[in-house]
């Protein structure tokens, strides 16, 4: 009789654990499930978002919202819509461009995310911009700077005209950038000032206590604010990006390396 009841007993057990983790793993199934379903609507929002604001980059609430002029009232769907832009130019543009910014910004222990809110800001994704003081390419670097840093950092200096080759400039870009880091000791605010205003002028403002001049103060405004919304699709899985990328990868891609034969010349 007591050999019964331990056998009802045991069978009880496991029947009642056989249905909690029955239970568990239809917790989990509806789990995965419910994520999935998000994503999904999450990533075709996010398409077809980006679709909609190439076809209204002209907007008024658009330019001034990117001018940096009001950004605490700027929407929901302007907020979203730059960084989809952006993911949806990196991917149209060719995957080289990504895979460049991902090797030198690790290279120079710099986020990815912030190169590529620079890039936006300064060039707007135009490897042949170049400024009224003759900043030139992705991200708007001055021939002298670039000579400079070139130099500092060991870089083979390809002259002005290398300048356009998207992934040299963002080669010379990424090494300036963890130049200025390293000179306002990982000072964003400060980095993307010199960045913009040039370093002197930054060091003298902090030394005087002053304000920078408006154009520079909205320039810092709408880097962090695109850094931080791109930061934000990343935390979401919209932007995942590999910590590392070997040089192999840059390599690969030849559309992205354009001959220094096909660039301007000085």
């Amino acid at each position: 009789m007591k050999e019964k009841n331990i056998t009802l007993l045991k069978f009880l057990s496991i029947t009642y654990k056989g249905r909690s983790d029955l239970r568990s793993q239809r917790g989990q199934i509806v789990k995965t499930l419910l994520l999935l379903i998000f994503t999904g609507w999450v990533v075709l929002s996010f398409f077809q978002e980006a679709s909609l604001l190439r076809r209204s980059l002209n907007n008024s609430a658009y330019r001034q919202e990117a001018s940096g002029k009001s950004l605490k009232k700027a929407s929901a769907t302007v907020i979203s819509s730059r960084s989809n832009l952006i993911y949806s130019i990196l991917r149209e543009k060719d995957s080289g461009l990504l895979n460049a910014i991902l090797y030198y910004s690790r290279k120079y222990n710099l986020e990815p995310t912030l190169v590529i809110s620079i890039i936006e800001a300064e060039s707007r994704f135009n490897p042949y911009a170049v400024s009224a003081k003759g900043a030139v390419g992705l991200m708007q670097i001055l021939p002298s700077t670039a000579e400079y840093i070139s130099k500092k950092y060991s870089i083979p200096w390809r002259g002005r005209s290398g300048l356009f080759n998207p992934s040299y400039n963002i080669l010379i870009g990424c090494a300036y950038l963890h130049y200025l880091m390293k000179k306002f000791n990982q000072n964003l605010k400060y980095t993307l000032m010199a960045y913009n205003w040039g370093p002197s002028n930054t060091k003298k403002m902090i030394k005087k206590l002053k304000s920078p001049p408006s154009t520079t103060k909205a320039y810092v405004r709408r880097v962090v604010f695109t850094y931080s919304n791109l930061e934000k699709l990343n935390s979401l899985l919209l932007l995942r990006f590999p910590r590392s990328l070997s040089p192999h990868s840059l390599r690969k891609n030849q559309r992205l390396a354009y001959s220094l034969s096909s660039l301007p010349q000085d």
